[in-house]
């Protein structure tokens, strides 16, 4: 039996962002769903888009074309746009 499965780059590359999504929400503390979009977005590190990105150009070897979390970036225009 071998130790290895085969998937798609994309199912790679989602599971990557799932994986760097969870430990940023761990690290802020979920239990606190009041801080759940600035978990996503710290102040001191990357934002997970960002790092969605990252992961997107290193699997596919090409930046995305276009953004992959639209619903992150809706989240911030709209905290834009309180300010």
């Amino acid at each position: 039996m071998s130790d290895t499965i085969t998937i798609t780059k994309e199912e790679y590359y989602l599971l990557r962002c799932d994986k760097a999504e969870l430990a940023m929400l761990e690290a802020g503390g979920v239990d606190n769903w009041d801080w759940y979009s600035e978990s996503k977005n710290p102040e001191d590190g990357k934002p997970f888009t960002k790092i969605c990105d990252e992961l997107y150009e290193e699997i596919f070897g090409f930046p995305p074309e276009y953004p992959q979390h639209e619903e992150d970036e809706l989240e911030e225009e709209e905290e834009d746009e309180d300010e």
